[in-house]
């Protein structure tokens, strides 16, 4: 399994970064008896995402250390992601929690017991979590029903934080701090065509009380460009003035997300571009180049009229990069395309 480039998964390990956020997170989780008896105070995460070395390809997306409360026990919090729904999670937890224990193990001194994993997944989706929450929900039902097999049959449940359709409200009770609570709120709604703009005032004051902290202004960049990576329709002159009605304080950052993109789009699709133009021939990496410039204009201009996508498909390589060049300083597309 590769390690995924998501943005999903690093909006939900940048939500995460406090561990009192992680904190917060697990008290909601977790059944009140089992908080109860941890102490959350200790909560440590483990440093790396890989947990495989030999296939280096296999990560989970949160790990963390706790003490149970009134020893010095040591137990494992596991946290993964997913925003779809995947029948055989459950699997790859189970891959994940034997190589921490086989890295437990690998210790010195080893250690004569195992530690305890708790595995949570945290869950966003239209449908919701419709995947099995226990192990054996992977097999067959019937062969499950044989008393004999169900025994010799690893098991194991896994705790769900579906939100995938709780409220604000629902959310805001988690004591969450500001970047963690958007970063929730963006992972829910992200994807749904127009919704995070919709409720942009609603959450103005966590903006506020985000841009007051020393990360903030990071943290709202990659909010909003977490935005425009899932929501394909929307453009950064939409976002810009949605956030001049809702959050003007937050304003600027729009303006220098639109830099960013740019000048990323160009670094890559110059890279890439010259790469596929020398192994599949020069017509393919025009239309490559062709198509970053059209991306670059629709997230600073918004979407590209027939006449300026027939300006773009007549365009010689020489003109293509004149486009690309005058998009970071332009203030209009009638510049971009003046020859």
């Amino acid at each position: 399994m590769a390690i995924s480039d998501s943005p999903h998964d690093k909006l939900f390990k940048a939500a995460f970064e406090d561990v009192r956020d992680a904190a917060a997170e697990l008290r909601s989780v977790l059944p009140s008896a089992l908080v109860a008896r941890l102490d959350l105070g200790t909560l440590v995460p483990v440093p790396g995402s890989f947990v495989d070395e030999v296939l280096r390809g296999s990560h989970s997306d949160l790990l963390y250390t706790v003490k149970c409360a009134g020893n010095d026990a040591l137990l494992y919090v596991l946290c993964e992601h997913k925003s779809e729904v995947d029948r055989w999670t459950l699997l790859q937890l189970l891959r994940y929690m034997v190589r921490v224990w086989e890295q437990v193990l690998a210790q010195k001194p080893a250690p004569a017991t195992l530690p305890p994993i708790i595995p949570v997944i945290v869950h966003h989706s239209e449908t919701g979590w419709t995947a099995p929450r226990t192990f054996q929900g992977l097999f067959d039902a019937q062969t499950m029903s044989d008393v004999e097999l169900r025994q010799l049959t690893p098991e194991f449940a896994v705790l769900i934080d579906d939100i995938s359709h709780l409220s604000d409200e629902d959310l805001r009770l988690r004591a969450l701090g500001s970047g963690a609570l958007l970063g929730l709120l963006f992972l829910r709604d992200g994807r749904r065509e127009g919704r995070v703009l919709a409720e942009l005032e609603d959450w103005a004051d966590l903006f506020r009380a985000l841009l007051g902290t020393p990360n903030g202004r990071r943290a709202i960049l990659q909010l909003f460009s977490y935005l425009i990576a899932v929501a394909p329709n929307l453009s950064l002159p939409q976002l810009e003035q949605r956030v001049q009605q809702a959050i003007p304080e937050t304003e600027e950052l729009v303006m220098t997300l639109a830099e960013q993109l740019i000048q990323q789009g160009l670094s890559q699709g110059l890279s890439q571009g010259l790469s596929q133009g020398l192994s599949q021939g020069l017509s393919q990496g025009l239309a490559r180049q062709r198509g970053l410039v059209r991306r670059l204009v629709e997230l600073k201009f918004g979407p590209v009229t027939p006449d300026t996508l027939s300006r773009l498909d007549a365009a010689d390589e020489s003109a293509l990069d004149r486009y690309a060049e005058r998009i970071v300083v332009a203030s209009s597309l009638a510049e971009v395309l003046t020859d």
